[in-house]
Formats: structure tokens, C-alpha cells, sequence
């Protein structure tokens, strides 16, 4: 008899044995898995790098006003130039006659301001539409797209433009001349006086 309560009881301690080590399993598990998930606070960020902002290299056939800028072939509505340039000094449109050959017909619209003039051309098949044919330059408040202007000197040029020739009109001394950038049909021009910059032209030329 005394056997058989012994035998019972030691059943009775095992069974309580084998449940806790049950019970403890799942939570070694559980913590293991916890470590393998956690947030890795050392990695990286990544975030999104902005795409640049620098602006657009203007081209040789362009001038600057202030932080804004037209060019030659600018289209008149596309631009606001009272905006840019206040209201022209003079304006005055003209109607090329027969001896312009195959422009007769066009408009001419030329518009004076303190330091620059502007000529914008109108197709004769739609002369409502003009855009800019010349820009010429003769103070200081304007500049060339690599800000060269009036009263600048020829060294100041060429440092600027070091492939510039001189103009093939018939002048040799280097510093009394004209010097001239040209692209196809488009033209930009320096008129020197004494080794000074005078007179700066950019014109885009009809055929």
C-alpha cells in the first residue's frame, strides 16, 4: 500500500515537471524570435536627393535683363518685355516694300529703350505674330549671357569668348574693329573703340 501512494506520488511530480518545462519552451521561442525582428536603429536612412535646380545655361544669343533674359527668335506673346523692359521710348512699324525682294510684305516693328533697341519681324502670313529679329545694346544696364557689356575691355572679351574673330570688314588694327560670334543665321557682335567695348548687336539674319 505504501508502495503504491509512493509510486503516485512520483507520477504526480513528473507530470508537474514535464508541464513547466512545456511552458517555458515558448517563451525561449518567443524571445528569440523578438531579437530577430527587432529594429535594426543602426541602418541607413535613405532618403529621396532632390534632382537639381541649377538653371539653364543661356545661350550665346541671348542678353541679360537684370535676373531675367530674352533672346534672339523670342516669340513677342510669349515674352512680357514691358514687364522686363518697361514701355519702348518710341515704336514704329514698317512694311518692307518690293525691292526686299521675298520679304516684301513683312513688318518690321522697331521699339527704342534708354540702353537698347529691339526689332521684331511679323511673316506677312501672319503679321500679327513677331518675334525677335535684333537686339542691339549701348549702356551699361544690359549684358551679353556672359555678362559682358558697354565699356568693358577687349581683354574682358576674349577672356570671355575665347574663339571670337574679328569681323572680315576690311579693319586690321585690333583694337578699333568689330568681333563677331556667329551660328548659322544668328550673329552676335562687339563693336570696339580704342580697346573698348561700344556697341554690342545680336541679329538673326533673314534669308
Amino acid at each position: 500500500m505504501k508502495v503504491a501512494k509512493l509510486f503516485a506520488c512520483a507520477i504526480l511530480i513528473m507530470s508537474l515537471l514535464a508541464g513547466c518545462a512545456k511552458s517555458t519552451q515558448p517563451e525561449k521561442e518567443n524571445a528569440g524570435q523578438e531579437e530577430q525582428t527587432g529594429t535594426n536603429t543602426n541602418e541607413p536612412s535613405n532618403p529621396q536627393v532632390p534632382e537639381s535646380t541649377a538653371p539653364q545655361e543661356l545661350s550665346d544669343f541671348a542678353v541679360r535683363i537684370g535676373n531675367s533674359s530674352i533672346a534672339l527668335k523670342d516669340k513677342e506673346n510669349e515674352v512680357n518685355l514691358e514687364e522686363l523692359l518697361g514701355a519702348p521710348s518710341s515704336e514704329e512699324t514698317t512694311v518692307l516694300g518690293e525691292t526686299a525682294d521675298t520679304l516684301a510684305g513683312t513688318h518690321v516693328k522697331t521699339q527704342q529703350y534708354d540702353g537698347l533697341e529691339l526689332q521684331l519681324f511679323s511673316p506677312k502670313q501672319d503679321q500679327e505674330q513677331f518675334w525677335i529679329q535684333s537686339i542691339t545694346i549701348t549702356n551699361e544696364s544690359y549684358s551679353t549671357s556672359k555678362e559682358v557689356t558697354i565699356n568693358d575691355s577687349l581683354e574682358q572679351l576674349i577672356a570671355a569668348y575665347p574663339t571670337i574673330e574679328m569681323a572680315k570688314d576690311g579693319r586690321t588694327d585690333p583694337n578699333n574693329c568689330a568681333y563677331v560670334i556667329a551660328e548659322s543665321v544668328q550673329f552676335l557682335t562687339f563693336e570696339v573703340d580704342d580697346g573698348v567695348i561700344k556697341e554690342i548687336k545680336l541679329y538673326y539674319e533673314l534669308q
